[in-house]
């Protein structure tokens, strides 16, 4: 099988919700969509999405859960190479080192709603022509 690149261009990140509660931990989670442009073989796709969360009673630094793409391209991918790139987009606005809201490690007692964040990062990985896609 031959392999074509992917240049992924997020642009957005929606903040439905993220909360970190002291008193009770199982109502720990993230909620968000994470906006991008897609570039596969030279073909453009724009419009696509990725719904992110991390799980109720989950720890925030562990990995954070990136679903399945949405949106107009339906060929070959590769969700393995994907995931850490989105998880990275997103942590880049919210946590210790993030640029929209800075968490110091272990806060708690936080919620956070209807935040929208707007900054332009783009990925490259290689994809499998011919392989499996959505």
């Amino acid at each position: 099988m031959t392999q074509k690149k992917a240049k992924v261009t997020f642009y957005q990140c929606q903040q439905d919700s993220h909360a970190f509660e002291a008193s009770d931990e199982k109502r720990n989670h993230i909620c968000a969509t994470l906006h991008f442009a897609l570039e596969v073989g030279g073909e453009n796709h724009n419009g696509m999405s990725v719904d992110i969360s991390h799980p109720y009673g989950t720890n925030y630094d562990e990995e954070i859960e990136v679903g399945k793409i949405q949106g107009p391209y339906k060929g070959p991918w590769d969700h393995a190479a994907f995931v850490p790139l989105a998880q990275e987009y997103y942590r880049s606005f919210v946590g210790p080192q993030g640029s929209g809201i800075s968490i110091a490690k272990g806060a708690t007692n936080i919620l956070m709603t209807g935040n929208s964040f707007a900054k332009t990062k783009a990925y490259e990985f290689d994809v499998r022509a011919g392989g499996g896609g959505w």
